[in-house]
């Protein structure tokens, strides 16, 4: 098992080590009335301290934007909306969830036959989105575009693939979620007696991802997927005594760029801390 994972994806810190405190919110120090001292507090959270090793520019742009706690989850197990942001569909969407056919958790999207759900989020740039999709069987996808050379990199199933991925749809910051046959579905005929199309765990970022996320994603299917309600992340491994995912809120402290070397001329250290929600 890896030493600390975020989001499913392994974060390589140097020793492998890590500090951890306790912090007590809501403490206050009181005297009684015969004098003596009297501690109250609300709760006690932990709080972890972590140093990473040299990361590529791309680890460190993407393990940045985990830890700042942009983009957005919608697990769509009671709402079509985003879990930790609340982001939803623009009017007239025609989706819902449905437990009828769903990967993970309690229930999925669908949207039915020359429909679609339209999601403003408002990144601009790089962005990246991962989802689980249904027509016929669950298949795993994923798009990263780096907005610097205009590169689109398409991921299925846990490898890079060259497959038109017609069902999703990204401009200017609007991502559309296509229905069964729905204009711009180009890929979306099929085979399935299903009318309805389903959609799983779907993430959107405004960052690049590297491979090793999208493989996470994909390898999780059918076994919960290790990922938070952002800005919440999920902290899992070694360093986890409990063994489960920990909900736990990011912040850098620190950050140093060092010269790289072969193709990856910098490369990045940082210094953060994972605070227990």
């Amino acid at each position: 098992m890896s030493w600390l994972t975020i989001n499913g994806v392994e974060i390589p810190v140097k020793f492998p080590s890590a500090t951890r405190m306790r912090y007590r919110h809501g403490a206050m120090d009181k005297r009684s009335f015969d004098g003596s001292s009297r501690h109250h507090h609300r709760t006690t959270k932990r709080i972890w301290k972590f140093v990473t090793v040299d990361m590529t520019e791309a680890a460190a742009n993407q393990l940045e934007g985990f830890l700042t706690g942009l983009g957005y989850r919608f697990s769509f197990d009671t709402t079509i909306f985003d879990d930790g942001k609340g982001l939803g569909p623009n009017a007239g969407y025609s989706g819902d969830t449905s437990a009828a056919v769903k990967l993970l958790g309690a229930r999925s999207q669908y949207v039915a036959s020359g429909n679609k759900s339209i999601y403003a989020t408002g990144i601009i740039g790089d962005y990246s989105i991962l989802v689980h999709h249904y027509i016929a069987s669950w298949k795993t996808w994923a798009v990263s575009y780096n907005s610097d050379t205009s590169t689109l990199t398409k991921y299925h199933t846990g490898a890079v693939s060259a497959d038109t991925i017609g069902f999703l749809e990204w401009s200017a910051g609007t991502l559309t979620i296509h229905g069964k046959n729905d204009t711009g579905g180009a890929d979306m005929a099929g085979s399935s007696a299903n009318a309805n199309v389903y959609y799983d765990e779907l993430i959107v970022l405004p960052f690049q991802i590297t491979a090793a996320l999208h493989t996470a994603h994909y390898g999780t299917a059918g076994a919960g997927l290790a990922f938070g309600s952002l800005p919440k992340l999920a902290m899992a491994g070694d360093v986890v005594s409990t063994g489960a995912p920990i909900n736990v809120h990011g912040k850098i402290t620190g950050q140093r760029i060092v010269q790289g070397t072969g193709s990856d001329f910098l490369s990045r250290v940082f210094r953060f801390e994972l605070h227990e929600v």
